[in-house]
């Protein structure tokens, strides 16, 4: 009987805590702090960084040594054990830049579609260089396109 009772009291409990809520569960999913748009500057930055990615000691440098082809015998093979940067994550940020400027109301030519066309062809050449054929054309496109034409390096 006791027993019977510590339930009923423990469901009383627990049906007047959960009815007593008065604030919506939706408010909780909205956070404050959280950014809702950022400045196209802001993503500069994180592109401007990215533009010193081999950094002093880093495996680019460590194997320059075969780039500057100061060995007969090494010649200028350069064989990594390593993959090279694809720098998709900057590249991604490069085109939220241009995006961002334009959702602030800028004009087409702005100073940060200049940068973003220096940025492309930046990376794309760094890329291109380390690792060959590039898909150029059809790059960044992930969502739409998973399996992208390769352009050679002639084009």
């Amino acid at each position: 009987m006791r027993l019977k009772a510590y339930i009923q009291l423990l469901s009383v409990v627990l049906l007047s805590g959960i009815v007593s809520c008065s604030k919506k569960f939706d408010q909780y999913l909205q956070n404050p702090n959280r950014a809702e748009s950022v400045t196209p500057s802001l993503v500069f930055t994180a592109v401007a960084n990215d533009l010193n990615i081999d950094k002093p000691w880093s495996s680019v440098s460590r194997w320059n040594q075969f780039d500057v082809v100061n060995y007969n015998y090494y010649g200028d093979q350069r064989y990594d054990w390593t993959g090279a940067n694809w720098n998709y994550i900057t590249l991604n940020n490069v085109k939220q830049m241009e995006q961002e400027a334009k959702n602030r109301g800028m004009e087409e030519v702005n100073p940060y579609s200049a940068l973003a066309k220096f940025f492309k062809a930046f990376f794309y050449y760094r890329m291109s260089s380390l690792n060959g054929d590039l898909p150029l054309k059809e790059s960044l496109k992930s969502i739409e396109m998973a399996t992208p034409h390769y352009d050679s390096q002639k084009e």
